[in-house]
């Protein structure tokens, strides 16, 4: 197979990834709504990736796999502890005070956070026009939801607390991507995603016992309602999902992967609206519109980017070449 077919193999992967991503993680904040009704918020959460931490690790080890050192504990501790423990952490904890919808559509400020992180790192580049454009889009459209077509509806008063722990939710799971992307690679996909989600949920259980959730908790409260879609963030959601995302972090650039974060929102309120009756006016919708063609921005200029790159390296190679082949006659 050619480097052209390859290639296109590899861009039909990425579609495939994101699309799922899109699509089961953005039923994430109705599941979570409906888990909530006989659970608590850091219990959900902590018992959802160490049961899906323990069934990847033990997938792994039946593939072959082998036992994680000291070093590779460590390394997916950082991302662990910064994408689910705080990042997931901060979500089910806003979720009490704000609306699900609200807390969806403040985590679209990921692509953002990323953009930007990456141009401040040491050989950042400058992003291109296009992905300015498309994060303009997907920003305009994202204020637009929040301030006239949220749960809330024109004027609804937030509480600023729960805000900026969202805020910093979406920080620590920026930071958490790039690292993964630059970090070198502890294992197999599925092996890194295990350790991330073990050490996450063990913080989150922590912090459930912390706050005193354990106190007036027991399993005989949850009901099938809540058990079945805890078992949907389990499997569907952790531990099939998690892996594709951790594959896409190194196979696509951050900007790309983050888009997550402006699709998921809209895809939230639409399951809202179909499941719960939640209410959509016109200004949700256009600006549910604006968030996606910003995100196809993205993606088509992510997508020059790369065709760009991969035609000017062989012609850098040449140019190297040409000097040390004349050099030799």
């Amino acid at each position: 197979m050619d480097k052209r077919a390859l290639a296109g193999l590899r861009g039909i992967q990425v579609a495939g990834a994101l699309l799922w991503i899109y699509l089961v993680w953005g039923s994430t904040y109705l599941s979570n709504r409906i888990a909530l009704e006989s659970m608590p918020p850091f219990l959900i959460s902590g018992i959802r990736f160490l049961i899906a931490g323990c069934m990847l690790h033990a997938i792994s080890l039946l593939m072959g796999g082998k036992l994680p050192s000291r070093g590779d504990w460590l390394a997916a501790a950082v991302p662990g502890v910064l994408m689910i423990a705080v990042g997931q952490g901060s979500m089910v904890l806003a979720v009490q005070t704000l609306p699900s919808g609200i807390v969806a559509l403040l985590f679209a400020m990921l692509p953002i956070w990323t953009t930007l992180m990456q141009w401040a790192l040491p050989g950042g580049a400058r992003p291109g026009a296009g992905i300015l454009a498309g994060l303009l889009m997907g920003s305009v459209g994202m204020a637009l939801l929040v301030s006239g077509g949220g749960s809330g509806g024109p004027g609804a008063h937030w509480d600023a607390g729960a805000l900026a722990t969202v805020v910093i939710g979406t920080l620590s799971w920026a930071v958490a991507a790039l690292y993964i992307k630059r970090a070198p690679r502890q294992g197999a996909a599925m092996q890194a995603s295990a350790m991330q989600m073990l050490t996450g949920g063990a913080c989150l259980v922590l912090f459930a016992a912390l706050s005193g959730e354990w106190h007036d908790f027991t399993f005989a409260q949850v009901t099938a309602r809540s058990g079945w879609t805890v078992t949907y963030l389990v499997v569907i959601a952790s531990v099939i999902t998690y892996p594709v995302y951790n594959w896409l972090v190194k196979a696509a650039s951050p900007t790309l992967v983050s888009t997550f974060a402006f699709v998921n929102p809209v895809v939230a309120l639409y399951l809202g609206w179909l499941v719960y009756e939640e209410r959509m006016i016109t200004l949700t919708i256009l600006s549910s519109m604006l968030i996606l063609f910003g995100v196809v921005v993205i993606t088509l200029a992510q997508a020059v980017a790369s065709r760009r790159r991969r035609q000017t390296l062989p012609e850098k190679q040449a140019g190297a070449a040409g000097p040390q082949a004349s050099a030799s006659c």
